[in-house]
């Protein structure tokens, strides 16, 4: 997972774990061809393959429908040719898979993080604080003790 932010970490070693292996067993229930629209997705995750290959599933939801679309890329000449093949076999198509999966594949971030750290309460400077009984000088009138 990166990058996180600044100061916040992932709650265990695996929380990220779903995320990597739900390419693993992904089946897919339907196809059909894209929306011609270029509304922005509800969900993004790119997957990054040690020899260069970026995929990239952008997510959506259609009534009860979760639907992908998967784009590829690569980052290194040994996978060009591979990325290639298959942006041209899956541009223009969205594929329904098992809500399972969706989720899976496009938890926030947020939920995969710890907390963090509650902030200190602020301490109020000496005075801030009247007691009971104090009086207040008004403004222009100050005390002066030698």
């Amino acid at each position: 997972m990166s990058p996180l932010p600044k100061g916040r970490e992932l709650t265990s070693a695996a929380a990220a774990e779903p995320i990597a292996t739900a390419l693993g067993s992904l089946s897919l229930d339907d196809v059909r061809k894209g929306p011609g629209t270029t509304d922005p997705p509800a969900a993004r995750a790119t997957y990054h393959t040690f020899d260069g290959l970026e995929i990239e599933l952008t997510g959506r939801k259609d009534g009860t429908h979760s639907l992908i679309a998967i784009a590829a890329r690569s980052t290194a000449k040994e996978t060009a040719a591979e990325a290639e093949q298959l942006a041209a076999r899956l541009t223009g198509w969205e594929f329904e898979i098992p809500d399972y999966k969706y989720n899976a594949i496009f938890t926030p971030l947020e939920e995969l993080m710890r907390k963090p750290p509650m902030p200190a309460p602020s301490k109020k400077p000496a005075g801030a604080q009247k007691k009971a009984g104090a009086t207040t000088q008004p403004a222009g009138d100050d005390i002066i003790s030698k």
